[in-house]
């Protein structure tokens, strides 16, 4: 997903802010560490209500590749996509 990439090379200072249109397009990201160089990672969007679930993962690892975060994937222990909906019903709240 280029929308995921993009917003890393932003987080990074690699690329300017995007104005996302509509406004809710823009992925969230969530890094939790959870030590012994393993990160939990979340990507909520609407983007992902067309994804099925099990391709999720392999598309946010493939994201921080493409934004040169090499590193950062490998240390990916558990990569979630979630809908706005799906985030919600589980409780996590927007940034």
């Amino acid at each position: 997903m280029d929308l995921i990439a993009d917003e890393l090379l932003v987080d990074s200072g690699q690329k300017p802010s995007i104005k996302y249109d509509p406004p809710d397009l823009a992925p969230q990201i969530y890094i939790e560490d959870r030590g012994k160089n393993r990160l939990h990672v979340t990507v909520i969007g609407s983007f992902w209500e067309d994804v099925l679930e099990v391709q999720r993962p392999a598309i946010i690892l493939d994201a921080f590749r493409k934004a040169g975060r090499t590193q950062v994937a490998e240390q990916i222990s558990i990569a979630m996509g979630l809908t706005p909906g799906e985030a919600e019903a589980l409780g996590m709240e927007e940034k």
